[in-house]
């Protein structure tokens, strides 16, 4: 039997706001089948569901880390939606930004960054490839790619503001909660949230 006494509180309770996601995103690496060689190469593909099975994703930012062999040199990279397909990325998305960070020849670790053009939504049965131009490439050279997870959890916040709080973010998304949704909605996460990263290094050699 319940003595207690009733207790009606009239102060203030701190505490962490609690965010309920309409939809997260999974990423899952799929099989990459090409050997390393001067010129357009495919270095990874990843795909992008949602974890509820339904609901919409958008996204805006990727970024790959990578480890390389010391006389490769990445001079160009893009995003295609073909996988295996050596043309320069046919099939390619549309970029605002691109870095390749420590992609030079003596460099054997670095980044590639992209910023889309729009706010891309996610396919689970359309591929995202990273393509990559190279040169130097030797019997034995390899380039090892993966997406990593550098950020902690943080509530939701506008891409603006995503950007500036988690400039090592891998992945920026949104699942459209906010009406309108916009990229200065507070809608956008990071990849603290993100299911399946960091991914499993996908490695590309001259076998």
């Amino acid at each position: 039997m319940d003595t207690g006494e009733e207790v009606i509180w009239n102060g203030r309770i701190s505490g962490q706001p609690m965010y309920v996601y309409k939809v997260v995103p999974i990423i899952t690496s799929k099989p990459v089948s090409q050997s390393l060689q001067d010129g357009w190469v495919t270095l990874n593909a990843i795909g992008i569901s949602n974890s509820f099975g339904e609901g919409y994703i958008e996204w805006k930012e990727i970024t790959y880390s990578f480890e390389k062999s010391p006389e490769v040199e990445i001079s160009s990279t893009c995003l295609s939606d073909l996988l295996d397909n050596n043309s320069g990325c046919m099939g390619g998305y549309l970029i605002e930004t691109l870095n390749i960070i420590d992609g030079s020849v003596g460099s054997t670790s670095g980044f590639i960054s992209f910023m889309m053009i729009n706010m891309e939504p996610a396919h689970s049965d359309m591929p995202l490839v990273l393509q990559a131009k190279l040169a130097g490439v030797v019997p034995g050279s390899y380039i090892s790619t993966w997406v990593d997870r550098p950020s902690v959890y943080a509530a939701p916040d506008s891409y603006p503001n995503l950007v500036e709080n988690s400039p090592n973010m891998s992945f920026a998304w949104s699942d459209r909660s906010a009406e309108p949704h916009r990229l200065f909605s507070k809608d956008w996460n990071s990849d603290g949230s993100v299911q399946g990263l960091p991914t499993a290094k996908q490695t590309v050699t001259t076998r």
